[in-house]
């Protein structure tokens, strides 16, 4: 179908999708979605991921280096 949007509809919040979150910096008291919370913890862990798998990468190939240089000096 060309054109089509989804359908969408306002839901009341339940008392249990809403969380009082504290800021650090201020003396306010933040109020937001569960969905909000957890998609920012999430997207925090999507970046440590990706970090992380740079470091073994890195971790990798240093490796590797290192097992030449010993597997040359063994030969010399």
């Amino acid at each position: 179908m060309c054109g089509a949007s989804t359908p969408f509809q306002f839901k009341t919040p339940r008392n249990d999708d809403l969380i009082e979150q504290e800021l650090e910096d201020d003396d306010f008291l933040n109020i937001t979605t569960n969905t909000l919370i957890l998609e920012e913890r999430i997207r925090k862990m999507e970046v440590e991921k990706e970090i992380l798998n740079q470091v073994g990468y890195l971790s990798k190939y240093m490796c590797k280096n290192v097992n030449k240089k010993v597997n040359k000096s063994k030969i010399t």
